[in-house]
């Protein structure tokens, strides 16, 4: 009787270890995971992308990403109303061009903005600058993006009204460039290239270093930052 008493005793104690260790392991492998989580809100001061000697931060980065995700997100919505996020999972089968519709996005976010830089700085290298309209211009379509974005948006990108007028400014000028000898559909095709480049499914050489950060491709999921 007793000793049927202490091996009771032994079994309680056993099992106590065992949940406490269980409990352990649980706590320990959700601290692991949640250390490991990407918070895109703590690193908008992370560079994205060097081009030559310009560097380009996520908080600015996330221009392009709205831009993007607005266009592709229309697109979603059409593909699937309740479940737009299907049209994101889509996945294309192009050979050495294959991934899926969230990639392509990145990629093609990632080449808009490289090409604005390149032809950025051929701009000002060539003396070209924005006249007075083409600086209240770019005030007029920063305060218009500006005002359709959502809080959230706000805060979730960290972008200002200032940096979307300095990206604004830019691009004006990278058209006030490119107009005199590169029509819309050439300037696209001009991007398809650098994305082609930047994604390593081309050997062209660009004509300026390129340096992207392949840690925030691997953490970023587009169609998840502005919406859905």
């Amino acid at each position: 009787m007793r000793d049927r008493k202490r091996y009771n005793q032994i079994a309680i104690i056993i099992s106590f270890i065992a949940i406490f260790l269980l409990l352990c392991y649980l706590f320990y492998s959700k601290w692991q995971k949640d250390k490991n989580v990407f918070v895109y809100e703590e690193h908008l001061n992370d560079i994205v992308v060097t081009v030559g000697e310009q560097s380009v931060t996520l908080r600015e980065f996330g221009y392009y990403i709205a831009k993007m995700e607005k266009d592709v997100q229309e697109k979603a919505l059409m593909y699937n109303p309740k479940d737009p996020m299907e049209y994101w999972n889509v996945h294309f089968s192009a050979g050495l061009d294959s991934g899926y519709m969230f990639e392509y996005a990145w990629n093609y976010a990632l080449a808009d903005c490289v090409c604005d830089l390149i032809f950025a700085q051929k701009a000002r290298d060539e003396g070209y600058n924005l006249s007075e309209n083409g600086y209240k211009q770019a005030e007029m379509q920063a305060e218009a993006l500006y005002t359709m974005l959502s809080t959230e948006q706000i805060e979730k990108t960290g972008l200002t009204i200032d940096l979307i007028k300095m990206i604004e400014e830019r691009r004006l000028l990278v058209q006030l460039y490119t107009k005199s000898f590169m029509g819309e559909n050439e300037l696209s095709g001009y991007i398809d290239s650098i994305m082609n480049c930047i994604s390593g499914n081309s050997n062209m050489a660009m004509e300026t270093e390129v340096i992207c950060n392949e840690d925030m491709k691997n953490n970023i999921r587009m169609g998840t930052i502005t919406v859905n």
